[in-house]
């Protein structure tokens, strides 16, 4: 089978797989927001497959062949392809020097990605394993949150499943929303002053991101604690932040309040399993 017949055929077959999980989930009694986990899986799948498949299309009937003197043909489509790459990339160099140069901003080399290596998930989960079996992504949590900390994952293992997230705000000691409507008890109905001495995880310093590093002023994390667990101490000519993990609730309000762009100088690493005082 030619190249030309097997690119739409593939194209066809992801359409076809992709509408009859739509179909699967519209018509299952609950709607597509109850879709199993795995259905959003091979539903991303298939759509990866069309675009992939578009783009080849796209690309392979663009491809004019233009002669030369001395080089034989070159593909126009392929070299306008690399040509738009190239000029992306390049933008983005040069949007990186200009945030350099902006107030607040810290220097953008040899910076560490402000990300916990386990997933963040909210008081009452107890366990990430408890949590990732009896949660159903009904996503329940994520509409209610006043604080909109509460997103649906992107990453394949754990597609769709709630995880917090700090960069822009923060989870509020004496809020219990999420805890009140999951239908499936993957998060504990809990008080709020229980969840106070819950630890979902601690927070955590990058000095190569931070503000003060770089002669600024800046005590924002410390000032944002809700509970005391962060205090600047003298270093040298800096005053950095001393994280106390053990008071520590992981709440996130440290990191939602550091100014450092384009990378956070402090994030909040979770706990695979919740730590109670």
């Amino acid at each position: 089978m030619t190249k030309q017949k097997l690119l739409p055929l593939l194209t066809a077959t992801s359409l076809l797989v992709t509408g009859g999980l739509l179909i699967e989930g519209l018509f299952s009694g609950d709607g597509i927001a109850r879709f199993s986990q795995r259905s959003y899986q091979l539903t991303l799948l298939a759509l990866s497959l069309i675009d992939i498949n578009l783009l080849l299309l796209l690309f392979n009937n663009s491809g004019r062949r233009k002669k030369t003197n001395k080089e034989g043909f070159v593909d126009s489509g392929r070299r306008s392809f690399l040509t738009w790459s190239s000029g992306i990339a390049q933008n983005k160099t040069v949007d990186a020097v200009k945030q350099k140069m902006d107030k607040g901003i810290a220097a953008v080399t040899k910076k560490r990605n402000p990300k916990s290596r386990n997933p963040l998930v909210p008081a009452g989960a107890g366990t990430w394993e408890h949590y990732k079996k009896a949660c159903d992504v009904c996503q329940k949590c994520v509409e209610i949150c006043p604080q909109k900390v509460l997103k649906p994952s992107l990453a394949y293992a754990d597609f769709m499943l709630p995880e917090l997230d700090f960069r822009s705000s923060y989870c509020h000691v004496d809020c219990v929303k999420c805890n009140e409507v999951c239908p499936t008890g993957a998060l504990e109905k809990i008080t709020p002053e229980e969840k106070a001495g819950i630890q979902i995880g601690y927070a955590v310093w990058l000095r190569e991101n931070c503000l003060v590093i770089d002669d600024k002023q800046c005590s924002s994390c410390e000032k944002a604690c809700p509970n005391g667990s962060i205090e600047m101490i003298a270093s040298g000519r800096f005053k950095i932040p001393l994280i106390n993990t053990g008071t520590c609730l992981g709440c996130g309000a440290c990191q939602a309040a550091c100014p450092s762009s384009p990378l956070k100088a402090i994030y909040v690493e979770a706990h695979l399993s919740h730590r109670y005082r």
